[in-house]
Parts: structure tokens; C-alpha cells; sequence
């Protein structure tokens, strides 16, 4: 693995057994690709083609069906605190306040606890939390929440995060505001982001490469190289033609998946 390659899929394959008689649904068929150091690779595809199945085994948190994913040369075999997930739905702890949200994860490995806190305070000053340590997740916004819960995972200093449609619950302003607040972020660390997201808008907005998944089970259809400079204006001709081709290509597929349902 060359020293720029934070993650690699080989022939990544899923496939779930049938349930009450029902064959056996093969999810995803074949991945392999990269994730390089210091990039945002982006994900979209049919609804149900198995993005988050995909993230679930990135994170070690379900095993493939055929081949591997390896993390620094390692193979992935389970959960490992370099990889960082961010949900859509924050997963806060409701009965922990903000600073005792992000010392969570660092608290399992029992280091020093003033240390913990003034690490979890230099997390929440990145993301711009300073100052709500004390409040509760029900006293936030749904920005607010999902910049605590990026806080807790990058306080695990993780190689890579996977965040799947973690602003998928938010209304467009504050979607676009936490957008740029994550390329700010990512810029700012350097950590490898792989987001999924069915909006494609918001593939072009943010990914360095963006990769199409087809319908069930997925394969790769088609991997942009987004050649644009940041910030991007959403407007600008070049974002456009973007967003037209992605919007086209995985067109196809979401006709292809809703025939199949039709079909099944």
C-alpha cells in the first residue's frame, strides 16, 4: 500500500441470506477503490443499493462477504478507533451534556481525566462549540448536534471518517452553512472523509471525487474527479456541468432500481 492510500477495498463483496423462504440479496458486487490521504470522496446511488451497508463494513462494523478493506496495510477485521463514523441522526448520548458527549470516546482509553477534558475543549473550540459545554443535546440544534458529534469523532484523531447523509435532517440553509463548515474542517485536518449523500448537489459542493454506485447489487458505474477549486459557487457553469452529467449518470440507475422493485 503506497504511503498515500489511507484505505483500500478489494473486491468487495456483500451478500445477505434470504429470510422466511426469500432468496438471498446480494448487495454489493466487486468494489475496489481507494481512499487517499487529505481527499473527500463522496458516494451516491439508487436508494437501497448498499452505501450504508458499505460504510457499515468500512467501520468493521459488518463483515464482507468476499473480499477485504485494509487500513494502513491492515486488514480491517472490526471496529478501530481510526476509523470515525458520523451518523445522520448525531447518536448523542441524551443524559450526557456536550463535553461529556465528546470525552465518551476518549474516556475508554483510560488516560488522564483532566487530559480527556482539555482535549474534548480543544475539539469543541475546532468545531466551533466553545461555550455550550454544559448544555444537553435537546438544547441544540441539529447543527449544533452534528458538530458535537464530529467533535467526539475527531477527538479519536481517526485516519478517516465515514459519515452517511449526516446532514440529511437539516433545512437547506443550515445544510449548505454545515457544508462549508466541513470542508473548513477537513482542510484544517487533513483527515480522509468518505461521505454519502443522495444529494448530488452537495457531491459536487464538497467531493474531490465522486463516485456513482448502480443499482443492486453495486457496482462502481462511474468515478468523477471533481476538478474545481474551493470555495465553489453553485452557480458557476462548470458546477453545473457537474452536476448535470452525475445527475444523468445515476438517473439511469434509479430507473433501473425502481423496474427492479416493480419486477420483484
Amino acid at each position: 500500500m503506497d504511503s498515500q492510500t489511507v484505505m483500500r477495498i478489494k473486491n468487495l463483496s456483500k451478500t445477505f441470506p434470504g429470510r422466511k423462504g426469500l432468496p438471498e440479496t446480494e448487495v454489493l458486487a466487486g468494489l475496489d477503490f481507494k481512499i487517499l490521504a487529505d481527499k473527500f470522496v463522496c458516494i451516491v446511488g439508487p436508494t437501497g443499493c448498499g452505501k450504508t451497508t458499505l460504510l457499515r463494513i468500512l467501520a468493521g462494523l459488518e463483515t464482507p462477504s468476499a473480499g477485504n478493506v485494509e487500513l494502513g496495510g491492515e486488514e480491517v477485521n472490526g471496529p478501530n478507533a481510526e476509523v470515525g463514523l458520523v451518523f445522520q441522526e448525531f447518536a448523542l448520548f441524551p443524559w450526557r451534556n456536550v463535553l461529556q458527549n465528546v470525552t465518551f470516546g476518549l474516556e475508554l482509553t483510560r488516560r488522564n481525566r483532566r487530559e480527556i477534558i482539555e482535549e474534548a475543549r480543544h475539539y469543541l473550540d475546532m468545531v466551533g462549540m466553545s461555550g455550550v459545554e454544559k448544555h444537553y443535546p435537546r438544547e441544540l440544534s441539529g447543527g449544533m448536534k452534528q458538530k458535537v458529534a464530529i467533535a467526539r469523532t475527531l477527538a479519536l484523531q481517526p485516519r478517516v471518517i465515514l459519515m452517511d447523509e449526516p446532514f440529511g435532517s437539516l433545512d437547506a440553509q443550515a445544510r449548505n452553512l454545515m457544508q462549508e463548515f466541513l470542508l473548513g474542517l477537513q482542510e484544517r485536518t487533513g483527515v480522509a472523509v468518505v461521505f454519502v449523500t443522495h444529494n448530488v448537489d452537495e457531491a459536487v459542493f464538497l467531493g474531490s471525487e465522486v463516485i456513482v454506485f448502480t443499482a443492486r447489487p453495486a457496482v462502481i458505474k462511474k468515478v468523477y474527479h471533481v476538478e474545481l477549486a474551493h470555495p465553489r459557487c453553485r452557480t458557476g457553469d462548470n458546477f453545473i456541468a457537474y452536476r448535470r452529467e452525475i445527475l444523468e449518470c445515476l438517473g439511469e440507475e434509479i430507473k433501473t432500481a425502481e423496474e427492479n422493485i416493480f419486477a420483484g
